[in-house]
């Protein structure tokens, strides 16, 4: 009576003829590497390792242009830290990453203006009321007020930000 296999050992033995190409063992390794880049990147915006963790990433073998990409794509006006890290990776674009800092510092200062005026025009309106002191603290970001006026500021700087992301 011939031995019996289990499931594994017959697909083993049916399969051992099959390998990767030169070709898919690249595709493979490369995907292996974007998704080790983007968990580091993730990882480094959510302030878990730093600029040194991504630059000592690329000596142990993981390439700039891997690490740049997901960099790239979170740059926003909220998520300003992409821009130090491209400037650590990337110092070749050290003149395009001023560009975008003054976006990125057009648009702090914009938002803490708003933020400042909106503040002010909320105390005027409790005082009017008779409502003041020195406990009271206003929230405008809990207006409806600081809603409108921020997606005005962000759509101008956005679409600014997209222009110089599309032309580094």
């Amino acid at each position: 009576m011939g031995e019996i296999k289990s499931t594994l050992d017959l697909v083993m033995e049916r399969t051992k003829h099959l390998s990767y190409s030169p070709e898919e063992w690249k595709r493979v390794k490369e995907a292996e590497a974007r998704k080790r880049a983007e968990a580091l990147v993730e990882r480094y915006l959510e302030g878990g390792c730093d600029v040194r963790d991504l630059l000592e990433a690329t000596s142990q073998g993981l390439s700039r242009d891997v690490l740049v990409r997901p960099l790239w794509e979170a740059l926003d006006l909220e998520r300003p830290l992409a821009l130090k890290a491209l400037r650590a990776l990337r110092p070749e674009l050290s003149e395009w990453a001023s560009r975008v800092e003054e976006v990125l510092d057009e648009y702090r200062r914009r938002r803490e203006d708003m933020r400042q005026e909106l503040a002010d025009k909320l105390r005027q309106e409790l005082k009017r009321r008779g409502i003041e002191g020195s406990a009271l603290r206003v929230r405008p970001e809990a207006s409806p007020e600081w809603e409108r006026a921020l997606k005005d500021v962000r759509s101008e700087l956005e679409r600014r930000l997209e222009e110089l992301k599309a032309s580094p």
